[in-house]
């Protein structure tokens, strides 16, 4: 698989130096993941990818949680399990579908955390090789792409405030899949992330 990196783009909000010290633990919720078709590979319904996107959302944020787990002797912040988070989602009516409706404020409290990170995942393709091989055999989820475009925010749960935002594109990948882009994209968001001791 070939990624090819972009530049990425960071905003830090003024208060973040005030306010990320107090944080003693923050959550990762399920990411909001976008499949752009030219049009739809044959076989494929409409459906099928809206359940893709739910499941490549819940992916990303397992990757994004595995990979600050493996680095959390960097960070001076608990990280709450995903497992837990996604629990009290359920137990919440919080679903991938209506999370949007919730403020993050709401999503910190209903979670117990201090902030919330969250994020945006946008893939596209004019669909080839087979529809990506049939969309990776109805969801494997491994798709080919031509582009990523994906954003990490991060939201104090206090007043929704956003602290942190990182942007990101890849192009040129080939077999691009939640693992490889979340492991890319680490090498240079660990660096920048708040919380580093």
């Amino acid at each position: 698989m070939l990624l090819l990196s972009s530049c990425a783009t960071v905003y830090k909000s003024p208060d973040l130096k005030a306010r990320a010290p107090k944080h003693k633990e923050i959550a990762f919720i399920p990411f909001d993941a976008v499949i752009q078709l030219k049009k739809l590979p044959k076989g494929v319904s409409a459906e099928q990818v809206k359940q893709m996107e739910a499941d490549m959302g819940l992916v990303f944020q397992e990757q994004m949680y595995t990979r600050f787990l493996k680095k959390q002797k960097k960070y001076n912040v608990q990280i709450q399990d995903v497992a837990m988070t996604n629990a009290i989602l359920r137990k919440n009516n919080v679903t991938v579908e209506n999370i949007h409706q919730f403020t993050k404020e709401e999503l910190a409290h209903m979670l117990d955390v201090y902030a919330v990170v969250s994020g945006k995942v946008l893939t596209s393709r004019p669909m080839s090789n087979g529809g990506a091989i049939a969309i990776a055999a109805l969801t494997g989820i491994s798709t080919s792409t031509n582009k990523v475009d994906i954003n990490v925010s991060l939201h104090d749960g206090l007043d929704s405030k956003l602290l942190f935002k990182y942007d990101h594109s890849f192009r040129g990948g080939l077999g691009s899949d939640p693992e490889s882009i979340s492991k890319a994209l680490m090498k240079d968001l660990s660096k920048k992330f708040p919380y580093k001791i």
